[in-house]
């Protein structure tokens, strides 16, 4: 179990997951309007690998060169 300031390490049985290029993204809307994105490993419907977080802010850019600037 995991509380809002505490980190988990992905385990290390699931590394192959996150290495997987069979991935897709099932992006949807809550039900208070909120944005949803997220990956879909779907190479074994069998096994899965949830992340979850809290947003600790919002930058909002306005062209390509910030998100190369982000990528770096």
């Amino acid at each position: 179990m995991t509380t809002e300031n505490t980190r988990t390490r992905i385990p290390e049985s699931h590394d192959d997951l996150l290495e997987s290029k069979a991935i897709a993204h099932v992006a949807t809307v809550g039900s208070r309007g909120e944005p949803q994105n997220n990956p879909v490993w779907f190479d074994n419907p069998f096994r899965y690998l949830e992340i979850r977080g809290v947003v600790e802010r919002i930058v909002l850019f306005v062209g390509p060169e910030h998100t190369t600037k982000m990528g770096s």
